[in-house]
């Protein structure tokens, strides 16, 4: 997880997380290290799984609203080739939320 756009909720996740990383970053880890770590990556995937399983609705809009999440132009970028985005009417400007335009698909 980026420590970018932390949402107050997943602190402890994070913090969790980067443990494990500087666990993860030793050269030779003993079998005691391996064991922690494999504990710590069960324990990071059953503490993420919680959290956003049991989200308040405000926690919810934040997620729905977070910086990170995926936008539609990702999801262009992965799916079609040569996008090419149509734009506004030039009087009023682009609708963010609404995002057209020409691409090719498997090559056609």
């Amino acid at each position: 997880m980026a420590a970018l756009h932390q949402l107050p909720f997943e602190k402890p996740l994070y913090e969790l997380e980067e443990r494990l990383l500087k666990l993860e970053a030793q050269s030779d880890p003993t079998p005691p290290e391996k064991e922690s770590m494999r504990r710590m990556r069960v324990e990071l995937t059953q503490m993420t799984r919680e959290r956003y399983s049991n989200l308040d609705p405000w926690q919810t809009v934040e997620v729905s609203r977070h910086p990170d999440r995926p936008q539609t132009p990702d999801y262009l970028e992965l799916v079609f080739d040569e996008f090419v985005e149509l734009h506004g009417d030039k009087a009023f400007g682009d609708d963010r939320a609404l995002v057209t335009g020409f691409a090719r698909l498997a090559g056609r």
